[in-house]
């Protein structure tokens, strides 16, 4: 729909301001065709990550499946990677203007085949998902090698102590209504020595950013007037 295009756009750039240093595929970036999510993914500043979105004949992620970011630490350089599982839906399926269809295949197997690969590469490896927070839990006991998991899934808020065979586990709830903040402490080695959370509960104690401000006020009038136009259209 045209109202979600905009949507899309505005958020693209929301997270362009903000400076995100990976942002996981979804199934809703994709509502509008591959073609259509390609020209909004070439205005991102930041990767697309998702290693189970993949064309169906090659089995092939239709963006990077994973991304490594480095932070400071003091001297020294922390390699952060963030490997993309989405949802299985078998329900899923869209097709390209080149007669390829794109589907979700299952996030364990996905899982299980790339995360010793990745963990090779950084010293904390955090999943980003929309599985279920069971899943998610199911997915720290079951494959070995993952320090964290961000997810959103209908809107679950996680607790600060929520965690699976000793991995993190942050849910920040919907509409962006919480900032979670998830601090890490590492080790020597690869992996985390320590870590604490806290969701934000952005209520009006939290100033607008003005630029953010104008950005969702433009994006949510130019949705209303698609909408208004699309009614008087279909009016009997």
């Amino acid at each position: 729909m045209p109202s979600a295009e905009v949507r899309n756009k505005g958020m693209v750039e929301g997270l362009n301001g903000i400076g995100y240093a990976a942002v996981m595929l979804g199934e809703r970036e994709l509502a509008a065709g591959y073609e259509k999510f390609k020209q909004l993914e070439a205005t991102a500043e930041f990767p697309f990550v998702s290693a189970n979105i993949v064309f169906e004949n090659t089995t092939e992620p239709i963006v990077a499946p994973s991304v490594v970011q480095t932070v400071s630490k003091g001297e020294e350089e922390i390699r952060v990677g963030f490997l993309g599982l989405n949802r299985y839906n078998t329900a899923f399926i869209k097709g390209t203007d080149d007669g390829r269809n794109i589907v979700v295949v299952s996030p364990f197997e996905t899982a299980r085949r790339l995360v010793p690969e990745l963990r090779e590469k950084v010293d904390v490896l955090v999943v980003l998902t929309s599985l279920s927070i069971s899943q998610s839990r199911q997915l720290a006991r079951d494959v070995e090698g993952i320090d964290a998991v961000i997810g959103a899934s209908s809107g679950v808020l996680s607790l600060d102590n929520d965690q699976s065979a000793g991995v993190p586990i942050i849910y920040t709830g919907n509409q962006g209504k919480y900032l979670s903040e998830f601090r890490v402490f590492t080790a020597d080695g690869p992996g985390i020595r320590e870590s604490s959370r806290r969701h934000h509960y952005l209520n009006r104690d939290y100033p607008s950013e003005p630029v953010m401000h104008e950005l969702v006020s433009r994006v949510l009038a130019e949705e209303n007037d698609i909408n208004r136009e699309m009614a008087r259209a279909d009016a009997p």
